[in-house]
């Protein structure tokens, strides 16, 4: 019994000897269709596998494989995308990639990679939606201010603003400048950041750094099947940027127009240390819009004559991503992001000019950890724990009804939820999928 123990164990032994040395060596570039993207320090693998491999200073990737190894599908990080992949002479591989999708032909649209519909990245080609793209390059070229105003751009959306709030219509369907776009599910990388209190969501300057963008995918019509409560008139999901080339920028900007004086100060840093990667954005802007007539709303003529006065507003947001990759492990994110939006709320009844003390003095703080591991080349298991929690600062105060005097909210909310969610490939055309998901929110709502 003993030596057929020994035995056992030799041939183990010497199989795992006879497949390391078993393997093939093949040489690939990147080729950009955009002569101004990187191609250093760009992380390439190949499909179903945890093989990953960074390019030189010429894009040149050399993977070693199993021999067996006969389809080879390479993939790139979320923000490129390859659209043609052949071989040359010498029987290297060549990956023509792009980023910016103003750049791709009709053809190439379709199998641009959108993560909204299915939760995954998949080919527009293939998703059933109605999908939306406005890339970081639209939003650089066109000098947007925040992303409620990218999103008025897009064709069947609109934003009826009221100098302090966004309330996002789609296909002629909205509420009002008070519902704070209730019916709209808003994430950034897949985490919902609404203000659980009422709802209601950041749109403007306060909601992310626009330095940290890499799209905005939106997604039109009802979608509570897939991402649950608040999705009825659609989802619009920020994908921030995933590739860390080393990147230090401080910005300030100062504007004044006839009524309008605004100042725009940003903070951006990216960069790659070994195997951790690191995003860190920040914005904090002032206004000072007093001297604005209420002259395009209903019943204008009541208060034509009128203009703000004391009208200011300082928004401030901030993101930080980190991300730690192993080959066993697997790999680990972490996203932070804080909103606050402090404004003065001077035409929040949509009729006349209120010359009363409102103001909306608000912060969200949302953390995310992720974790991903794939077993072998069949099955992958993803878990997220996301905490989240908000509250009014001490600015905010709203003027109470018939001249009572002012409401002190004394308001928050905290709230814990984590999903797992498991994926085996069983055959070509057949998958396993299960996933579990708990959550827990404390709210505490008060006045005085």
């Amino acid at each position: 019994m003993l030596s057929g123990k020994i035995s056992l164990i030799l041939v183990l032994v010497t199989c795992n000897i006879l497949v390391s040395f078993s393997q093939k060596s093949i040489t690939a570039y990147l080729i950009p269709l955009n002569r101004n993207l990187e191609i250093v320090n760009i992380e390439v693998g190949i499909k179903n596998t945890k093989i990953r491999v960074l390019s030189d200073k010429n894009g040149k990737l050399l993977f070693n494989l199993p021999d067996k190894m006969d389809i080879i599908d390479f993939e790139l990080p979320d923000s490129l995308m390859i659209f043609n992949t052949e071989k040359n002479l010498q029987g290297d591989f060549l990956i023509y990639f792009d980023r910016n999708i103003n750049n791709l032909t009709l053809k190439q649209l379709m199998f641009y990679k959108v993560i909204t519909p299915f939760e995954k990245a998949e080919s527009k080609a293939t998703t059933p939606s109605v999908i939306e793209i406005i890339t970081s390059e639209e939003i650089k070229e066109n000098s947007y201010s925040n992303v409620a105003e990218a999103i008025n751009s897009i064709s069947g959306l609109y934003d009826n603003y009221n100098g302090t709030l966004h309330d996002i219509g789609i296909r002629g369907i909205s509420e009002n400048q008070l519902n704070n776009s209730h019916f709209i599910k808003v994430m950034i990388n897949g985490v919902e950041v609404d203000y659980k209190m009422t709802n209601g969501k950041f749109l403007g300057e306060e909601l992310i750094p626009l330095s940290a963008i890499e799209r905005i995918e939106i997604m039109k019509g009802p979608s509570s099947a897939i991402y649950g409560l608040n999705a009825y008139l659609g989802v619009i999901n920020i994908i921030t940027k995933t590739d860390f080339q080393k990147q230090n920028t401080i910005q300030f900007d100062y504007s004044k127009g006839n009524t309008i004086q605004s100042s725009d100060n940003e903070l951006y840093s990216q960069g790659k240390i070994k195997k951790l990667s690191y995003l860190l954005a920040s914005n904090w802007q002032f206004q000072n819009r007093s001297g604005l007539h209420p002259v395009s709303i209903p019943k204008s003529e009541i208060s034509d004559s009128l203009s703000t006065k004391n009208d200011f507003s300082y928004p401030k947001s901030l993101f930080l991503q980190i991300k730690y990759n192993t080959q066993k492990a697997g790999k680990f994110s972490m996203d932070g992001i804080y909103s606050e939006i402090n404004s003065e709320y001077k035409f929040y009844n949509l009729s006349t000019l209120s010359s009363d003390t409102n103001r909306l003095n608000k912060y969200n703080l949302s953390f995310q950890l992720k974790h991903k591991i794939r077993s072998g080349n069949f099955s992958v298991n993803k878990s997220s724990l996301i905490f989240s929690l908000g509250s009014p600062l001490k600015n905010n105060i709203k003027k109470a009804p018939l001249g009572q005097g002012y409401i002190y909210e004394d308001e928050g909310y905290k709230s814990l939820k984590f999903e797992n969610n498991f994926e085996a490939k069983i055959n070509k055309k057949f998958n396993f999928q299960i996933g579990v998901q708990s959550s827990y929110t404390f709210y505490k709502l008060r006045t005085n």
